[in-house]
């Protein structure tokens, strides 16, 4: 007995004396887990089937944090390939999640018409993925970037929605993207207004039947119509939350058209090398420099719409002066536009965690300005805490309801609610067991997966992780 109880004075202190580093968004402190293939909508792609959207949530752990910033993270690919498991988005996000960040890393609508009229060069590879790029004409890259912004802004407010289950200030929500995924991470943020959604996605004449070589491209028979790709918001959860963001990372990106800057104070973190043979980082077509360097081995990549890299972004926010809002233009001046040979070809990041670090370096003090207090955010007068020691639910995981045990002293309790993925508040039947402890039923049916359970008193708010398994 006595040593039991000296073991158990050395848990209390214990418990007691460690303190968890505070986090403050810029180093990295924390280990992290990461939820694989979470359904976050679906939606009609440019070939007319539906593509279910899938994410991957990068959550920081031990970090003590109740009120923690959000970051979308958008793959590039050219709209025609990548995803959420490439290399640089996998190490931004785990970046990210160590600095005490929930990452949301997307998957969205690939693929766009091709040409009806491509010629096959010698030295150019057969069924390449590149070659999906001859697309039929400039309206393709467009509309390939404003479906790709639509299931962003969804899943920004996907992301609000379950923020308790993540723990996330929905008023620290940013978003950011490497190449094609910079395109839409600006888009998601800038392109703000109804009256903003370009021509080109409104309903269009049919897109030609592509050429056979690039029959490799598509689906078999893909419906050659192009509608209406509807408002710029999308449809995905539209209402209870909106998609803003408080700051936009553009990784060797660009905009279709600067006038969209015109009027809109947003922070934005802008990384992009001079070397660049993708995007160029001042202003030409896209893969213009790309079609130069293979000049005679593979036909050029026509129909590819003008772009402002990098550099004339910062140029931009730069001639604003003292009416510019936080920026930070991360140039690296490390080629002539003639040069082929420069390895790595400037269209990748030269050092992640430094680029990340400068990323965070301009948002962290945005986030600390906007309420956000790493130190205080667990001690508020509503409290939520994910990890709650003294609450348990069983069983769990369950079928149809559990046991909810725990509390101090269930008359004090003002509700208790059930939350969904998507923040759907369920029915559900209470009855009062015992002094402290009481069952909840599901009246919905529930499919497998992961709910929150929300405990409010008068004074404070606790909530719990629970499981439904299948019936």
């Amino acid at each position: 007995m006595k040593l039991e109880l000296i073991c158990l004075l050395f848990l209390i202190f214990a418990k007691t004396t460690t303190k968890a580093q505070i986090p403050d968004y810029v180093n990295n402190y924390f280990q992290y887990k990461v939820s694989k293939d979470i359904n976050y909508g679906k939606d009609i792609s440019y070939d007319g089937t539906e593509t279910e959207l899938l994410l991957d949530i990068y959550k920081p752990t031990n970090d003590g944090n109740c009120r923690r910033p959000l970051m979308i993270m958008v793959h590039g690919g050219a709209w025609i390939g990548g995803s959420k498991e490439d290399l640089q988005i996998v190490e931004m996000s785990k970046e990210l999640a160590s600095k005490g960040w929930v990452v949301a890393s997307i998957n969205y609508r690939l693929g766009m018409h091709t040409t009806s009229s491509y010629t096959p060069y010698l030295l150019c590879p057969a069924n390449n993925p590149a070659l999906c790029a001859r697309v039929s004409d400039t309206s393709e890259v467009i509309r390939a970037i404003y479906r790709g912004m639509q299931d962003a802004k969804g899943a920004i407010r996907f992301m609000k929605l379950r923020a308790d289950l993540d723990s996330t200030d929905i008023n620290n929500t940013f978003v950011a993207g490497e190449s094609a995924g910079a395109f839409i991470s600006i888009y998601s943020a800038f392109l703000d207004q109804d009256d903003e959604k370009p021509s080109s996605c409104g309903q269009l004449s049919n897109a030609p039947k592509p050429d056979s070589y690039l029959n490799y491209c598509h689906k078999a028979s893909p419906n050659l119509t192009r509608p209406d790709l509807g408002d710029i918001h999308g449809k995905l959860h539209i209402g209870a939350v909106d998609e803003s963001v408080q700051g936009v990372g553009c990784i060797y990106g660009g905009f279709l058209d600067m006038n969209i800057l015109l009027n809109k104070a947003l922070p934005i973190y802008i990384f992009h090398q001079a070397s660049d043979i993708l995007v160029d980082y001042k202003k030409s077509k896209l893969l213009s420099r790309l079609s130069t360097c293979l000049y005679n081995i593979c036909e050029p990549f026509y129909n590819m719409p003008v772009v402002s890299g990098g550099f004339l972004i910062g140029e931009y926010y730069k001639n604003l002066g003292i009416k510019a809002p936080p920026y930070t233009a991360d140039i690296i001046e490390n080629s002539t536009a003639s040069d082929c040979t420069i390895n790595p070809p400037g269209h990748a990041i030269d050092n992640i965690s430094l680029r990340v670090k400068n990323m965070v370096s301009l948002f962290a003090p945005i986030i600390i300005s906007n309420g956000n207090s790493p130190k205080n955010n667990c001690s508020t007068s509503v409290f939520m805490n994910n990890e709650v020691d003294h609450i348990s639910l069983y069983p769990n995981p369950g079928v149809g309801g559990f046991i909810l045990s725990g509390l101090q002293d269930n008359h004090a309790i003002d509700k208790i609610s059930l939350f969904d993925a998507l923040g759907r508040n369920l029915p559900i039947k209470i009855q009062i067991i015992s002094e402290g402890v009481i069952e909840v039923k599901t009246e919905a049916t529930l499919t497998p997966g992961l709910y929150l359970c929300q405990i409010r008193s008068q004074n404070n708010k606790w909530s719990k992780a629970w499981i439904s398994n299948k019936n």
